[in-house]
């Protein structure tokens, strides 16, 4: 299983590179020219990429032993309004190049985490001491938000102020997949899932200490991904990359 998950998204190339060329459509015939490539290999299998199952070769992962869904991308998008009104992956994630060619390219929040900046909304923000609640909103039409499996989470950060805008006390929550880790280095079995799922609007709430009374004026509210190694499951702390904030939002009280 090690092989197959790593090989499946790294394989015959740098993982720097992100999605190449051959990563879809796999490796050139060695001796032939790429224009010879193209007419013998590539073409004949280009119906077969227009179809939204060849992208479960990448984002459709189960353990074989215990039958835990790892990475659900593509079921999470069988059961989407995307699915339902007939859009596919392509049809988000190809994007438009020179001469009109499309590619599939490495768009992802680690490469531009402004690719969600309207996609994930929070609204009804309400401070009702000893309790502030608010409403997030996953509007992918295809897929959950964190789209991966657990290395990937989505924070929300509340910082509460007072009347000078001096910080009194911050929220942390965190959306993604914690997995049992199999041998210390493969997720074997998802043992939390708290991705926003396409379409959902989730009602958070939190409870505040009582020494907040009458003293919070304000709060801001930022969303960033982080990525975090399986074995330190939600860890902020142990992030080897953060996103910018791509959402922002100041609430007065």
């Amino acid at each position: 299983m090690g092989v197959s998950m790593c090989y499946a998204c790294h394989g015959q190339r740098e993982t720097k590179e992100g999605v190449n060329c051959e990563t879809c459509h796999g490796p050139a015939i060695e001796g032939d020219s790429i224009e010879q490539t193209h007419s013998k290999k590539y073409r004949p299998g280009m119906a077969a990429m227009k179809k939204a199952d060849f992208c479960a070769k990448c984002h459709e992962m189960k353990n074989p032993m215990s039958g835990s869904g790892i990475m659900t991308v593509h079921s999470e998008w069988l059961d989407s309004r995307a699915a339902k009104d007939g859009v596919t992956c392509q049809d988000c994630h190809m994007k438009q190049g020179v001469n009109g060619i499309r590619y599939h390219g490495f768009d992802t929040a680690t490469r531009n985490v402004r690719i969600y900046q309207d996609d994930l909304a929070v609204s009804a923000v309400k401070l009702e001491f000893p309790r502030i609640s608010l409403f997030l909103e996953n509007r992918v039409s295809g897929h959950a938000v964190p789209a991966s499996c657990g290395t990937r989470i989505l924070a929300i950060q509340i910082s509460l102020r007072d009347a000078d805008g001096r910080e009194l006390h911050n929220i942390t929550s965190v959306f993604t997949k914690k997995t049992e880790l199999m041998g210390g280095i493969m997720p074997f079995r998802v043992l939390e899932n708290t991705q926003l799922q396409s379409g959902e609007k989730r009602l958070l709430a939190f409870g505040l200490p009582s020494s907040l009374r009458g003293r919070i004026r304000e709060a801001v509210i930022t969303l960033r991904f982080y990525e975090v190694p399986d074995e330190y499951h939600g860890d902020l702390k142990m992030a080897n990359w953060t996103s910018e904030a791509f959402l922002e939002q100041e609430i007065i009280f």
